[in-house]
């Protein structure tokens, strides 16, 4: 008897497609999916970052992948382009992301970023078709005319969407059209780092173990040197490392 391979179905959400003769898959991205990521955007150049959105920021490859792969699936979609084939088969080279704006329905803006060494052979465009095939599954349509699309006047500027720079600095739930409402922030700990800017850095004044209260002078630069000197901005314990000072509540 012939035993026979085949091969299981892919969910309904999964596609192959082929592209200047490599094979890709187009899939939604998964929680697991946050290393493979990281990989994408550490080996994309710091213009494809920059143009993306936010790619000047310190460790943005992590805090983007992070970010990406536990987006809120409500009102988020997030695909990737998983390298079907090469030398390193299952690596994620693209991603197309689209936020759905609360205040605003039927409205959401998408980015897209295709991994540097692989731009060029139609991946972006790709990711583009579907992303936005699945904003019209959840009913999302443009209702204007080609003639009403107009460049945004601060774009050269801008570069970042407003509504993203929100949604990637982690501030969409304090996002208030108004009237305002007051929120206290008790944060457990604070990091504040004994060089504050251009000058030299501050020396502690305190010592790890030591008790302070909002606005206790911790540390201060040395004489005859420019500095900031440094104030507790909660009460807490603190710990002094190398170059910051740590307050724990």
């Amino acid at each position: 008897m012939n035993a026979t391979s085949i091969e299981p179905a892919r969910p309904a959400s999964e596609h192959l497609v082929s592209l200047s003769h490599h094979s890709y898959l187009i899939r939604s991205v998964s929680g697991s999916d946050e290393l493979a990521l990281f990989d994408m955007f550490a080996r994309s150049s710091p213009e494809d970052l920059r143009l993306r959105c936010l790619g000047m920021i310190k460790d943005f490859p992590r805090l983007a992948a992070a970010r990406l792969a536990h987006c809120d699936r409500g009102r988020e979609i997030a695909l990737v382009a998983v390298d079907g084939e090469g030398a390193a088969p299952g690596e994620i080279v693209g991603v197309a992301h689209l936020i759905e704006e609360p205040t605003e329905p039927g409205c959401a803006e998408f980015d897209i970023l295709v991994r540097t060494d692989v731009k060029g052979h139609g991946v972006g465009f790709q990711l583009m078709k579907d992303v936005l095939a699945r904003a019209r599954e959840r009913g999302l349509t443009w209702k204007g005319t080609p003639d009403s699309i107009q460049a945004h006047p601060m774009g050269e500027f801008r570069r970042v969407p407003m509504r993203r720079l929100i949604a990637k600095l982690g501030l969409t739930e304090f996002r208030n059209e108004g009237p305002l409402t007051d929120y206290r922030f008790a944060p457990r700990a604070v990091t504040l780092p004994l060089k504050q800017h251009a000058g030299a850095p501050a020396v502690a004044t305190v010592n790890s173990g030591d008790t302070v209260r909002v606005g206790d002078l911790i540390a201060a630069p040395e004489a005859g040197k420019l500095g900031a000197r440094i104030h507790a901005s909660i009460d807490g314990r603190v710990t002094v490392g190398g170059d910051a000072i740590v307050i724990e509540a």
